[in-house]
């Protein structure tokens, strides 16, 4: 090999270095993003599927009481 051909070769290696580093890094956030919003996701369900089991009412209001008339 000449040396233009090998530093050809090394930018080719250098640069699919690069896309395999950035796919890696790219499907790794991905995952971890997808993964903590489907466990948030589930745990909102399990709350909602509870207070419907529960009777699904809201709770009653609080009795306001007027200071100033009492």
């Amino acid at each position: 090999m000449t040396t233009d051909n090998r530093s050809i070769l090394n930018v080719v290696m250098l640069a699919a270095a690069g896309a395999a580093t950035s796919w890696l890094v790219n499907y790794f956030l991905d995952h971890h993003y997808r993964k903590k919003h489907a466990h948030a996701k589930r745990e909102l369900k399990e709350q909602i599927k509870t207070w419907e089991d529960e009777g699904g009412s809201l709770a009653p209001p609080p009795e306001h009481r007027d200071l100033a008339t009492h």
